[in-house]
């Protein structure tokens, strides 16, 4: 059997950051982050990973850097619609914006 990681489940891809780049590890504790992704809409969460995947794009949750609040990113190639959240309720409002410009709507 091959040993080549596209034939695996799941494997790890190393991306060593360019130079000048902006890439950080994130802090040892993810804070608040957790509990605002628990406590926003399992169905607001649902849906809009089922939007940004069929708009062909991908979508990424992630704790910010000081673990204050949960940042939501949408890639379109080289364009990245972005926000976040301090709540659960922001976050939900801050998702909803996200989507919309990723349609494409002003």
């Amino acid at each position: 059997m091959s040993d080549s990681p596209h034939k695996k489940e799941a494997y790890v891809s190393q991306r060593p950051p360019t130079q000048r780049s902006n890439v950080v590890r994130l802090r040892d504790s993810p804070g608040r982050a957790v509990e605002i992704m628990l406590n926003c809409d399992p169905t607001e969460l649902q849906h809009t990973i089922c939007e940004v995947l069929g708009l062909g794009y991908c979508v990424s949750f992630t704790a910010t850097s000081d673990g204050g609040a949960v940042s939501i990113v949408v890639f379109d190639g080289y364009t990245r619609f972005k926000g976040y959240g301090r709540s659960a309720s922001h976050f939900e409002t801050s998702i909803r914006e996200v989507l919309r410009l990723a349609r494409g709507e002003a």
